[in-house]
C-alpha cells in the first residue's frame, strides 16, 4: 500500500502548490503574509527565482506549536462532482469520522483523522456470502455469523514536513529547497494493527478474509451444513487487493509529452487514464475545473478560519479563477512521467513583466544569471569575455511542479516540488537600429544636368565636374562635384546629389526639381517624406529607404501632368503568393492632360511593377523580415508612341511572417509572451504602448501579430483589436508546427477565410 499511498500523497502535495500559483503580473506584490498565486508566481525584477518557499516557511514556523481542525465535511459538501465522483465521494464522506486535526512542531504538519470503513466494507461482502450461504442450502447460519472481523476502524495520520524549504543555496545542496516531503502515512486499526506498506495492505486484507472463513467454517460445522465458499472469498480478497492498487494503476506511466497550451495538456492526462481506468473522471479542460471552485473556495475559507482560531498571522487567498488565469496564461507545457522512478513533471512558460531588463543588461546582471545557467551559456556559446557585449533581448518565466513518490535524495519518502524560474534571451548589443528622418525627401535618376527652382530661385548643377556657386534669392548655393555629389544650400533648404550612379536625392521643403528623364523634361512637386533607416552588424550596413506619405506632380513639356499618392501601409504576408498591384501600392495615380482632363492610371492598366508577389520578394531577401521599395513605371495613354518612364516616387513594401511579433523570422513563445505583455498595459491603461518605437515598423508589427482581424492601423480600433486570443492562436500554431504538423493559419483559425482581404479569404 506505501508505494500506492504514496503516490496519492506526493500528487496531493505537488497539486495544491501548482493550483495556488499565481499569474496577476501587472499588480503590485501582495502583503507579506499573503499566501497569493500572484505572490508565489512572483519573481523581483533583478532576481531568478520566486521565494514562495520562504513565505511558506514562514507561515509554518508562525504556526509552530499549534493545532487546529479542518472541516473536511463542509468541504466535501461543497463539492459539484460527476456521477462517477460522487460515488466515491460519498464513500469517503462515510469513512470519515469528525473533524482531521492538524498540528504543527518542527515545521512539520502531522494531520490526524480517524476513519470508519466498515459500511464500505461490509456493504462489498456480507451480502455477497448471504446470497452464496442461501444458494447453497445454509440459510439457517446466517444471523449467527460474527462479522466483527469486517469491522474497519481505526486512526490515520500522516506527516508532511516543510523544514528547510526555503530557496537557499544550502537546502538546495541538501535536496529539500522548494520541496514538500512526505514523512509517513500509517492506518492503524482497533485491534492495533498496522497497514504502513502495500505489502501491509495485502497481508491486512489475506488476514481477514482468513478469520473470515474460519468464522463461516465454525457456524456451518455447528449446524451440520457443508459450505464452500473459497471462490468467493478469494474474489474478495482480490477487490481488496485492487482496491489498493487502483490508484497506482491510474497514474503509473510513461510519457513525454508537449503541449501549447494548458487545455491540451488536462485533455491528453483525462485521456491516459480512461486508458488505466474509468472508474472516476478527472478534468479535461480548464472550463472543467469550474466544477471544483466551490470546493477549492470551501477549503481556502476553512484553512483561513483554522489560521484565526490559533492566531496564525497568515491568510490564503486563492480562487479558481486565479487558477484558471493561470493555466489559461500558460504555454509550452511539458509532461514527463517516468513510471520506474515514479517521477512525474510539468512545466509550463508564464509571461514575464516583472524584470528589471536595463539590470541584465549589465555585465553584474548577465553573469548572475550564466551562473545560475551554466547549460545554458554552454548552448549560447557565451563565455564571461562576452558579457560586456550582451544586452537583455527578452525573458519569460517557468513553472515547474513535480511529485516524485520514491524520491531516493529524500530517504525513500514521497516528495512534492514546485518552483518559477526567470528564463533569459540575450542578443549581441552591436544590432541596432538607427532612423532618420528627411522631410520632403524624392529620389529622381538623372542623366546628367539637375535643375532646382527654389522659392523663386534657380540653381543649375553640371556633373562633368568643377564647382558651381549660385546667389538664389538672396542665399548661396556652393555646389562641389569633384566627388560625384553636389550639397545646395538655398534658402534654408539643403539638396543632397549623389550622381555616382545617376542618382540625385533632393530635399526641396516645398521647392521644385526639374530631371531629365527619356529625353523629355518633367517638373516634380514634392511634398512628402522619406524614412531612412540604416541597420548595421559589425561592420556590414544596409540602407533602406522608405516612403510614408509621397505625392507628386509630374508634367511632361506642353502636354500632360502626373497626380501620384502612394499606400502608407502596403503590409504584407510572406507567404502570400497574390501578385503585387499597382492598385494596392498607389491610392492614386492619374494623369491629367492639358485640358485638365484626369485618366487613372491604375485603371487604365498604365502603371507596371518590377517585383511580382510578396513571397518571391521575401524568399529572394533571405532575412526574418524585409522592407524593400517596389520601382514602379507609366506609359502616358495620351501619347501612342509613349514608352515606359520611372514613376516619380516608388512604393515600400513590408513583409514577414504572420504572427512574428518580434521580427525574428520565426513564430514562438516569445511572439506571444510580446502580445500578453502589451494587451495587459493596454488594459491597466497605459498610454503610448507600442510594439516597435519606428512608427511604420509598430504599425506591421500590429498587423503581424493581430492574428484575427490582421488591422494595419496600428492600435486597437473598433472590432480591430489586438488581444488575448492572438497570443492563443500564435502559441496554437507554434505547438501544432514542433508537433510536426503541416498546419496553415485556417487551421488555427478558420475565421481567417471569411477575413475580407485576407490572404485566405474565400469569400
Amino acid at each position: 500500500m506505501k508505494k500506492v499511498f504514496n503516490k496519492v500523497i506526493a500528487v496531493a502535495a505537488t497539486v495544491p502548490l501548482a493550483l495556488t500559483q499565481g499569474f496577476a503580473v501587472l499588480s503590485n506584490a501582495a502583503d507579506a503574509t499573503t499566501i497569493s498565486v500572484e505572490r508565489v508566481l512572483e519573481i523581483k525584477p533583478q532576481e531568478l527565482e520566486s521565494d514562495w518557499a520562504k513565505l511558506v516557511e514562514g507561515a509554518l514556523i508562525d504556526s509552530e506549536g499549534k493545532s487546529f481542525e479542518l472541516n473536511v465535511a463542509d468541504i466535501i459538501d461543497s463539492a459539484d462532482f460527476s456521477d462517477k465522483n460522487a460515488a466515491y465521494v460519498e464513500k469517503v464522506q462515510k469513512c470519515i469520522v469528525g473533524n482531521p486535526s492538524v498540528s504543527i512542531q518542527n515545521s512539520v504538519a502531522v494531520m490526524t483523522a480517524q476513519v470508519d470503513a466498515t459500511s464500505y466494507v461490509q456493504s462489498n461482502i456480507i451480502d455477497a456470502i448471504k446470497k452464496e450461504l442461501t444458494k447453497q442450502g445454509a440459510a439457517s447460519i446466517i444471523d449467527d455469523i460474527d462479522f466483527s472481523m469486517l469491522e474497519k476502524k481505526g486512526t490515520f495520520t500522516a506527516a508532511v514536513d516543510g523544514d528547510s524549504i526555503e530557496n537557499t543555496a544550502a537546502n538546495k545542496a541538501a535536496g529539500t529547497a522548494n520541496t514538500i516531503r512526505v514523512k509517513g502515512a500509517v492506518f492503524v486499526d482497533s485491534e492495533g494493527n498496522q497497514v504502513a506498506t502495500y505489502a501491509d495492505a495485502k497481508a491486512y486484507a489475506a488476514s481477514t478474509v482468513q478469520k473470515l472463513k474460519v468464522e463461516l467454517t465454525k457456524k456451518a460445522a455447528a449446524a451440520g451444513v457443508e459450505v464452500n465458499l473459497d471462490s468467493l472469498l478469494a474474489t474478495y480478497q482480490k477487490k481488496v487487493e485492487k482496491a489498493f492498487s487502483y490508484v497506482d494503476k491510474a497514474i503509473a506511466a510513461s510519457a513525454h509529452e508537449k503541449f501549447a497550451t494548458a487545455d491540451e495538456t488536462l485533455a491528453w492526462i483525462k485521456a491516459q487514464k480512461e486508458k488505466k481506468t474509468t472508474r472516476f473522471d478527472v478534468p479535461g479542460s480548464v472550463a472543467d475545473l469550474a466544477k471544483y471552485g466551490n470546493t477549492l473556495d470551501k477549503a481556502v475559507a476553512e484553512i483561513n478560519k483554522a489560521f484565526q482560531k490559533v492566531n496564525v498571522d497568515y491568510t490564503v487567498a486563492v480562487s479558481m479563477d486565479d487558477v484558471t488565469s493561470l493555466l489559461n496564461s500558460g504555454s509550452d507545457f511539458t509532461v514527463d512521467a517516468d513510471a520506474d522512478t515514479n517521477v512525474y513533471t510539468v512545466t509550463f512558460k508564464v509571461p514575464d513583466t516583472d524584470v528589471d531588463a536595463d539590470y541584465f543588461s549589465t555585465v553584474e546582471g548577465i553573469e548572475k544569471y550564466y551562473a545560475a545557467h551554466p547549460d545554458q551559456a554552454e548552448t549560447d556559446g557565451v563565455t564571461d569575455a562576452d558579457y560586456s557585449q550582451l544586452v537583455y533581448d527578452s525573458s519569460y518565466k517557468l513553472v515547474t511542479a513535480q511529485g516524485d513518490a520514491d524520491n531516493d535524495t529524500l530517504a525513500g519518502v514521497p516528495s512534492g516540488y514546485f518552483n518559477v524560474e526567470r528564463i533569459i534571451k540575450f542578443k549581441d548589443k552591436a544590432t541596432t537600429t538607427t532612423t532618420t528622418d528627411i522631410s520632403g525627401t524624392t529620389t529622381t535618376d538623372v542623366s546628367g544636368t539637375t535643375t532646382t527652382d527654389v522659392s523663386g530661385g534657380t540653381t543649375t548643377t553640371d556633373v562633368s565636374g568643377g564647382t558651381t556657386t549660385t546667389d538664389v534669392s538672396g542665399g548661396t548655393t556652393t555646389t562641389d562635384v569633384s566627388g560625384g555629389t553636389t550639397t545646395t544650400d538655398v534658402s534654408g533648404g539643403t539638396t543632397t546629389t549623389d550622381v555616382s550612379g545617376g542618382t540625385t536625392t533632393t530635399d526641396v521643403s516645398g521647392g521644385t526639381t526639374t530631371t531629365d528623364v527619356s529625353g523629355g523634361t518633367t517638373t516634380t512637386d514634392v511634398s512628402g517624406a522619406t524614412t531612412t533607416t540604416t541597420t548595421g552588424t559589425g561592420d556590414s550596413e544596409t540602407t533602406t529607404t522608405t516612403t510614408t506619405t509621397n505625392t507628386g506632380t509630374i508634367t511632361p513639356v506642353g502636354t500632360t501632368t502626373l497626380e501620384v499618392e502612394v499606400n502608407p501601409t502596403n503590409f504584407y504576408f510572406s507567404v502570400d503568393e497574390r501578385e503585387l498591384k499597382p492598385s494596392d501600392l498607389f491610392s492614386k495615380f492619374d494623369i491629367v492632360d492639358e485640358d485638365g482632363t484626369h485618366f487613372n492610371a491604375l485603371e487604365l492598366g498604365a502603371v507596371t511593377l518590377d517585383k511580382t508577389t510578396p513571397k518571391e520578394i521575401f524568399d529572394a531577401e533571405g532575412k526574418p523580415y524585409c522592407v524593400t521599395e517596389v520601382n514602379a513605371y507609366f506609359t502616358d495613354p495620351t501619347k501612342a508612341d509613349a514608352e515606359p518612364v520611372a514613376a516619380p516616387v516608388n512604393p515600400t513594401v513590408y513583409i514577414g511572417v504572420k504572427g512574428d511579433t518580434d521580427l525574428s523570422g520565426l513564430v514562438d513563445v516569445p511572439d506571444a509572451v510580446a502580445v500578453l505583455t502589451y494587451t495587459a498595459k493596454i488594459a491597466a491603461g497605459q498610454e503610448g504602448v507600442v510594439f516597435n518605437e519606428d512608427e511604420n515598423l509598430n504599425k506591421f508589427v500590429f498587423f503581424l501579430a493581430d492574428i484575427d482581424t490582421e488591422s494595419k492601423e496600428g492600435k486597437n480600433d473598433g472590432n480591430k483589436l489586438m488581444a488575448t486570443e492572438d497570443a492563443v492562436y500564435m502559441l496554437t500554431y507554434t505547438a501544432k508546427t514542433a508537433a510536426g504538423q503541416e498546419v496553415t493559419w485556417p487551421d488555427v483559425i478558420p475565421s481567417l477565410k471569411s477575413l475580407e482581404g485576407s490572404i485566405w479569404y474565400e469569400g
